[in-house]
């Protein structure tokens, strides 16, 4: 399995340090094989999960490959206000 990441997903990560980045890179390789771990969220959408990164969280879905990053949020975020229809804009 792999992972790639939405345009909302990589303006996600640009506001997050380097040194932090790497450790989030590094928990998105680790999340794809750990499926027992995801969160199943339908009050996001059908299909989404969720799963935390020390102070933020993942939204992501499974596809074909591997797991397609939605968004990564800081834990004080409203999920269902920043995750929507639009995640692929």
């Amino acid at each position: 399995m792999k992972f790639r990441l939405t345009r909302p997903a990589i303006r996600d990560l640009t506001g997050i340090g380097r040194r932090y980045r790497t450790a989030i890179t590094a928990r998105l390789m680790w999340l794809c094989h750990n499926k027992s771990l995801w969160k199943e969220r339908p009050e996001l959408s059908e299909g989404v999960y969720t799963c935390h990164e020390q102070r933020h969280v993942f939204v992501f879905r499974e596809y074909e490959e591997g797991i397609e990053i939605l968004r990564v949020l800081h834990e004080r975020m409203d999920l269902v206000r920043h995750v929507g229809d639009d995640e692929q804009k």
